[in-house]
């Protein structure tokens, strides 16, 4: 829920405007991106800022989309850093989201070359709880350290790719951003109107109701506090967790 009661300042509103600037601006440039649906400055619970995506129907999520998440996921980072020449605290969520992706594509889902398409870390999931509650380590110190390098080569390459794109389209950025403060608010229309940046794969047809709830538009969500709050959930196979993200980003 917004909160129009909290009061922000022009210093952490500016911050915030830019932090989503950088999420927006890589959602439209990304191929595998899903469909950005709007994008605000207003908190949301502890979120100082939300880009809201629409997820698709896509049972199945593949490497190039894992990576595009993690991309995403990074943008208001490197927004920040690329206009501020620092950071701050509130892309904690984001880098945990994209950290856990990284982390599952190299030691769950097999998509790392040099690890394979091995599963490392055995869970244990007590009958009565359903829930996992412990990880086994059933690889070796060298396998650890391989594993470790391989995330960490994925997220520096994401976020380097992150600040080529903005500075690249840095002009963009900071026309979004300079919006954003101004009006608060903007749809995915008045974005890439604003911009002249088209989304590959956007629909301004495109609607996901909720049954339950009429009407209610789904969104996943990506805020300025960073949580990742995926309303929606779009894929099955293990993936699922990876939806918390980005269709929130903050």
């Amino acid at each position: 829920v917004a909160r129009r009661s909290k009061v922000i300042t022009d210093h952490d509103k500016k911050i915030t405007a830019y932090h989503e600037a950088g999420h927006t601006i890589l959602t439209l440039i990304s191929e595998y991106g899903d469909p950005l649906h709007k994008v605000t400055v207003i908190p949301r619970g502890m979120a100082a800022g939300v880009t809201f995506t629409l997820p698709d129907d896509n049972q199945h999520v593949s490497k190039n989309k894992l990576l595009d998440q993690i991309f995403i996921f990074l943008g208001g980072r490197a927004a920040e850093a690329l206009i501020f020449g620092d950071v701050c605290t509130g892309a904690s969520n984001d880098i945990s989201n994209a950290t856990d992706i990284a982390r599952k594509m190299v030691t769950q889902w097999g998509m790392s070359d040099k690890v394979g398409p091995i599963c490392y870390g055995q869970k244990d999931e007590p009958i009565f709880l359903g829930k996992e509650i412990a990880t086994h380590k059933d690889y070796s110190d060298k396998t650890a350290q391989l594993v470790d390098e391989e995330i960490h080569g994925i997220i520096a390459a994401q976020y380097e790719r992150a600040i080529k794109v903005l500075t690249e389209q840095k002009d963009k950025l900071i026309l979004l951003s300079e919006t954003l403060f101004e009006k608060e608010t903007l749809d995915a229309k008045e974005i890439m109107e604003l911009t002249g940046l088209y989304q590959k794969n956007y629909n301004p047809d495109l609607l996901i109701y909720d049954a339950k709830n009429n009407n209610e538009v789904k969104e996943n969500i990506t805020s300025d506090e960073n949580i990742v709050v995926e309303e929606n959930s779009q894929n099955t196979t293990d993936v699922s967790d990876v939806q918390k993200d980005e269709n929130s980003k903050e």
